[in-house]
This record gives structure tokens, sequence and C-alpha cells, in this order.
């Protein structure tokens, strides 16, 4: 419990304590580029190289999440 107060109060020093996520507004432009490419990228993938499909699903899925706002 001491540790994990400790722990608490040094990462509240070395980091601002005010988390206003609701409030701020971020441009997502780049999550959109992220997500356009990587759809290119997926979809060339598809066509030329179908087995390494996989390997760009993730950054596909995750810049979409991101694009929209819901992670």
């Amino acid at each position: 419990m001491v540790f994990s107060i400790l722990i608490l109060k040094i990462f509240c020093v070395s980091l601002p304590c005010h988390f206003n996520f609701m409030s701020e507004k971020k441009s997502k432009a780049g999550y959109w580029m992220l997500f356009a490419v990587s759809l290119v990228t997926i979809i060339a993938l598809i066509i030329f190289l179908p087995e390494a499909f996989w390997l760009a699903l993730p950054t596909t899925v995750g810049g979409l999440a991101m694009a929209m706002d819901w992670i």
C-alpha cells in the first residue's frame, strides 16, 4: 500500500496530474492519413502477396480506431 502511494506520488510529480481529455480538441488528420496509407498497403498486399495480409491489418484497424476516436 505504501509502495503504491509512493509510486503514484512520483508519477504525479513527473507528469501533470490534471488529465482533462474531454475538453481537448485534437486534430485527427494524421490518424486519417495513417489509415489511408495502411488501407492502400493492405489492398496492395491482398492483390500481390495475400499471405502477408495479416502484417498490415493491425495498423489499418488501429488507424481507423484512432481516427474515429474510439481509443
